[in-house]
């Protein structure tokens, strides 16, 4: 996970994959799973203000596209 500008937030498939297996097993939210991972891994976003969108490599896309588009959508439901 890395802030790739003001608006936008990188994730990889790691990252990608904590996500839905948060959202899986604990039955968060995308934005709140989201939040969640970004607290774990203690990242440079210290919160998700601003943030509209998300950016992966291509293989993270073909794996986990469906959930990197309910990301931005919650993301930018909630800012």
């Amino acid at each position: 996970m890395k802030l790739v500008d003001k608006e936008t937030l990188g994730l990889d498939g790691g990252d990608l994959f904590n996500i839905d297996a948060l959202i899986r097993q604990s039955g968060l939210s995308y934005f709140e799973a989201l939040n969640v991972e970004a607290v774990q891994l203690q990242a440079i976003v210290w919160n998700l203000n601003g943030i509209l969108n998300i950016e992966a490599d291509d293989t993270a896309k073909e794996r986990y596209g469906d959930l990197i588009n309910h990301l931005e959508n919650a993301l930018r439901k909630n800012n």
